[in-house]
């Protein structure tokens, strides 16, 4: 067997059988027991937390996610509505807003980045918006968000999958950064 490092007390040891995870040290084996068991709690934990969120609340995690991956999608670009680089704080700006249009309230083609002034001093800069849409992905993908959508209704089950597949996204962007930087 080959030499593994215990992850308690770091020092090699040689697995005395198959699947042994610590060195023979009695302490290091309670500790890690104690750490797997305190993990698995914490994941029964989460999940029963994640259980007892109203639908709203499970909307408003999965719209914080979202908008945390819109604008790291579009890190490198500048508002979408006045073309600014340099700025303090940047949104996930809707072109359509959620209030009147909720189907397209996580739709990637409707959600860029924006700075702050565009979209709360300007009430999201609604023209401007729509002229960088267009010049950033085309007329038909703006006249696609202006035409008629069928309303989502998403299950629970969609909406902490939704969550799980943005988290996703983001990670994957964290990581592309990171390996860039």
């Amino acid at each position: 067997m080959r030499t593994r490092r215990c992850p308690i007390c770091r020092t090699k040891f040689e697995p005395a059988r198959q699947g042994q995870k610590c060195c023979p040290d009695p302490d290091c084996a309670v500790t890690l027991g104690r750490q797997i068991k305190e993990k698995a709690q914490r994941a029964a934990d989460r999940k029963k937390r994640l259980e007892q969120k109203t639908i709203s609340a499970l909307r408003a995690d999965l719209q914080a996610v979202f908008n945390l991956f819109i604008r790291m999608r579009d890190a490198g670009l500048p508002c979408i509505s006045c073309g600014r680089t340099k700025v303090k704080q940047w949104h996930a700006g809707h072109l359509k807003t959620r209030g009147a249009h909720p189907e397209l309230a996580i739709h990637e083609w409707n959600v860029n980045k924006q700075c702050s002034q565009c979209n709360d001093h300007m009430s999201g800069n609604v023209e401007a918006h729509r002229q960088g849409i267009k010049e950033r992905y085309g007329q038909e993908r703006l006249d696609w968000l202006d035409g008629p959508h069928p309303a989502e209704h998403y299950t629970r089950d969609d909406l902490i999958n939704l969550r799980q597949f943005y988290r996703d996204k983001v990670n994957v962007l964290k990581l592309q950064q990171s390996e860039n930087s």
